[in-house]
């Protein structure tokens, strides 16, 4: 379910460093690879709490596509680092 979720197509929120380094640290905090997260259900789940975790709300949530977008150039880049 994606109540409370942006519409996708709707503006790109920006990432600033902050947020960044959440996403990388919630990421690992959760160990959840990306190729888990290409379950629907799991992404939507994954970016209700990471929106939560950085107390953002309305208009300036993340979408479930961005977050896995992001994840997905942090790890093709080496950024994102192995799962422990």
């Amino acid at each position: 379910e994606t109540e409370g979720l942006p519409i996708e197509g709707e503006i790109d929120q920006p990432w600033n460093n902050h947020n960044l380094s959440e996403l990388k640290w919630f990421y690992h905090e959760n160990k959840i690879s990306t190729e888990d997260l290409d379950n629907d259900q799991l992404l939507i789940l994954f970016t209700t709490k990471f929106n939560q975790r950085l107390n953002r709300s309305g208009v300036h949530l993340y979408t479930p596509k961005e977050v896995k977008k992001k994840l997905v150039y942090l790890r093709k880049s080496g950024k994102l680092g192995p799962l422990k």
